[in-house]
């Protein structure tokens, strides 16, 4: 019954977000749904540090995420923590990614909610993460992980943006550099000039 229900999760997953393998995400949502029903039958709740980020960075894995719980509920009569919906949001993610993994996606996480906080910094003012600027910002750092992880980053002649840049906003070129600071530090990895431009 549970395997069922995980693959139903994961088709429904799969038809409304990008996900390449869905073979390889259904052993993560089985695993993941065993250990929840289990937590929730024993009467144990579990923390989510990431959730509030996790909802703010990928809104549609975590709308996905609630149809699981959502589906779990109304299959197995199980009521899961509304949490979990984010802690499904993660497996989801993690799918996209060219080397899925749960730890990479909660680091992605975390360095995407730093690159906010960098920027509110900078600029003295709150960003409001749910608006589509902010949506835009979040979508390409998910495509620059990926491509940073398959060593595939844009590498071409950013000498004349970069130089027009400098001259013309230089608040916006403080704030790249702090960004790319960030994100070498955290993936252990050289960014390179095309991407910081970008």
């Amino acid at each position: 019954e549970h395997v069922e229900v995980a693959a139903e999760i994961v088709a429904r997953a799969s038809a409304v977000l990008d996900i390449d393998a869905p073979q390889a995400l259904l052993a993560a949502v089985l695993d993941h749904l065993n250990f929840s029903v289990q937590r929730t039958r024993a009467g144990e709740t579990m923390d989510f540090p990431l959730r509030w980020e996790v909802q703010q960075v990928y809104p549609n894995e975590v709308a996905a995420g609630q149809g699981a719980v959502e589906l779990i509920h109304s299959r197995l009569g199980i009521q899961l923590q509304t949490e979990e919906a984010s802690a499904f949001a993660l497996h989801f993610v993690a799918s996209q990614m060219a080397k899925p993994d749960i730890s990479r996606v909660v680091q992605m996480t975390q360095t995407i909610s730093g690159m906010f906080t960098i920027l509110e910094t900078a600029w003295q003012v709150p960003i409001d993460q749910n608006s589509m600027t902010a949506g835009r910002f979040v979508t390409h750092l998910r495509y620059l992980f990926k491509r940073m992880q398959t060593h595939k980053q844009l590498d071409g002649s950013s000498t004349e943006v970069l130089a027009v840049l400098g001259t013309s906003n230089a608040a916006v070129m403080s704030a790249s550099r702090e960004v790319a600071k960030r994100l070498e530090m955290d993936l252990r990895d050289r960014l390179s000039p095309d991407e910081a431009a970008y």
